[in-house]
Formats: C-alpha cells, structure tokens, sequence
C-alpha cells in the first residue's frame, strides 16, 4: 500500500517538472501557479488526514478489505510460486542447498575438463 503512495507521489511530481502544452493551456483559460497547486495539495491531504475521524465505520470496513485483500495476495503468491517451483500444493519447501540441484543418478559423466559443445551461430 505504502509503495502505491510513494509511487504516486514521485510520479506527480516528475509530473510537475514536465512543460505543459501552450495550446491545451490557453484552452483552459488560466494557469495554476505552483504555490496555488502545493496549497490545494495540502488542503486536500488534512481533509483526507480527518476522514477516519469523520467516518470511523467506513475507515473499520477499509481496513477490513484491505487485511482480506492482502491475504488473498499472499495466498495468491504462494501458489504462483509453488507453481513455478514445480511443487504439489501440499508439500514442504525444500531448503538449504538441495534445491535446483540434479539428482545423483542424472549427473553427467563428464569430466571438469571435457571441452564444451560448440554454440550455434546465429
């Protein structure tokens, strides 16, 4: 959640060093100075900041779906990763050094120094 918002808030403001179009503002008729948009700003973030006092119920359900949500993520991100690791829903993570390494009975007989095969070209 803190990520979304900290990525919204680099954006607007890269977005605000970006030059605006003389045409599309001379359509609109006036321009917001900087100081007038920074006050909007923090007009805006002090009546955001008393929402929950205001509202204590729909702050309790937010919550709510946001602890739901994040669980249904995790969840969710577990699985994907199971399924990539190529493992039953049901069994244990393996740890340590036995992971991704190749069974003893498929090894190759190779020796450390046999040469490599030749790369395609192209």
């Amino acid at each position: 959640m803190f990520f979304l918002l900290r990525v919204a808030f680099w954006l607007s403001l890269a977005i605000l060093f970006i030059p605006a179009d003389p045409q599309i503002s001379a359509q609109s008729g006036r321009d917001v100075s900087t100081i007038e948009a920074i006050g909007a700003a923090q007009t805006t973030y002090e009546d955001v900041k008393g929402f929950c006092g205001r509202n204590p119920t729909a702050c309790d359900v937010g919550r709510l779906a946001l602890d739901t949500f994040s669980a249904k993520a995790r969840t969710g991100v577990r699985w994907v990763h199971r399924q990539l690791e190529g493992e039953e829903a049901g069994a244990p993570v393996a740890t340590g050094s036995t992971r991704n390494t190749v069974p003893n009975g498929m090894r190759p007989t190779l020796g450390w120094d046999a040469p490599l095969p030749p790369r395609p070209i192209g």
